[in-house]
């Protein structure tokens, strides 16, 4: 789309320049041509006047009028030609310059509209399993459905808080703050987002969470724990275990999410973080390659790491890294 309008935008840049260029050089052209007739008049006049044997016919000097207007045609030509290559060339350059901001805020725009979408995404989930389990227990006992209800709530404030939260950013209202966060806080929190996703493949979440305290945005880090935890409940086969483990290690937080899923192969590990890209072998699975690329932006601003090992039918190990200062 923005090629498409940089050429259009360089073509009305070289337009207008030609333009200017061209009713210049007619403008000049009829100048001189009117000075040299002139010049030329005047040396027949001066000539005839002096009675030489000098004196040129008047056929003479418009041949010679005519080979210096052909020179100037020639000359304008030449200066139109060389204006129409570096008009385009800068007008290219021009279009690109003028095209960006426009393109950095499109981008930022889509950026964000996928990034939305992904968050509402998960406890949307939670909210659909939860109905459709208690849709296919109609009989079950008041207490169980008090409980389904009060989980579809909280699924509800959560998305209510993030659905503020999203505005207020796409606003400019709001950026993410770094605050003192707690570990088991956000883990909590990350794993109850997860929780009934979980459930529902059978799958057990084993964890081990230190609790250290950090300065970093609470709403990113829960956010990031989260995406990570829902891909490898997501890749994993039913009634399998995730161990999730965060311990502190040389003045950082350790993060380790570990599954007993279907594995990485080797020549895909190096794209996994890239916008968009699908595994070929999961490209059936629900989702539009965001997950772990956001996940690697969150780790970027908090100045820390994030690195994959895995093993096909073995299972795969995201290991981030945070600096506690």
């Amino acid at each position: 789309m923005f090629k498409s309008a940089v050429l259009k935008l360089t073509l009305w840049y070289v337009m207008l320049a030609l333009a200017l260029s061209l009713a210049f050089s007619t403008a000049l052209y009829l100048f001189a041509n009117k000075e040299i007739q002139e010049g030329l008049d005047h040396q027949y006049s001066e000539l005839t006047k002096a009675e030489t044997d000098q004196v040129k016919s008047p056929s003479i000097i418009g041949s010679e009028l005519r080979v210096s207007s052909g020179h100037l045609v020639l000359d304008f030509f030449y200066l139109n030609a060389s204006v129409l290559v570096l008009s385009s060339l800068a007008g290219y350059f021009l279009a690109k310059r003028t095209l960006k901001p426009i393109k950095e805020a499109h981008l930022a725009q889509v950026r964000f509209s996928e990034e939305a979408s992904h968050e509402l995404k998960t406890p949307l989930t939670s909210l659909k399993i939860a109905t459709e389990l208690a849709l296919l227990k109609p009989k079950e006992n008041p207490k169980e459905l008090i409980k389904t209800l009060k989980d579809n709530l909280k699924d509800l404030n959560t998305l209510d808080n993030l659905i503020n939260y999203l505005l207020l950013i796409a606003r400019g209202e709001k950026e993410d703050q770094f605050e003192e966060i707690n570990t088991q806080e956000i883990s909590t929190q990350a794993i109850e987002n997860i929780n009934l996703l979980a459930k529902s493949k059978k799958i057990r979440i084993d964890t081990k969470v230190a609790k250290i305290n950090l300065k970093a945005s609470k709403f990113k880090m829960i956010q990031l724990l989260s995406i990570l935890l829902d891909n490898a409940i997501k890749y994993s086969p039913p009634k399998s275990k995730i161990l999730f483990n965060i311990n502190r290690s040389n003045n950082q937080v350790i993060i380790k999410i570990t599954d007993q899923g279907y594995g990485i192969a080797e020549d895909e590990i190096p794209h996994i973080f890239e916008r968009y890209y699908r595994s070929k072998v999961f490209k059936s699975k629900n989702g539009f390659g965001l997950g772990l690329s956001v996940a690697k932006d969150i780790v970027k601003k908090h100045k820390g790491t994030i690195e994959v090992k895995s093993k096909i039918n073995k299972g795969t190990s995201f290991i981030i890294k945070i600096p506690l200062s």
